[in-house]
């Protein structure tokens, strides 16, 4: 019984650090290139490179899609 305790233990605590290691929320930092309604934005996070019309950047992390530039 202490055995399987132990083993859940782990187990839950190696799955939290690898959700927390993976959770980093992009901060889009607006590089003041446009191309005519659409802002190019960097992840100071990442170093990815996104567009978007919103003024404070991308509402998601585009990191996904491509490797950063």
């Amino acid at each position: 019984m202490p055995l399987i305790i132990a083993a859940l233990l782990i187990i839950f605590s190696v799955l939290i650090i690898l959700k927390l290691r993976g959770k980093k929320n992009c901060r889009w930092i607006p590089t003041h290139k446009s191309t005519g309604v659409l802002q190019e934005f960097k992840c100071k996070t990442c170093g990815f490179v996104a567009y978007s019309r919103e003024k404070y950047g991308p509402t998601e992390c585009k990191r996904q899609f491509d490797k950063p530039n």
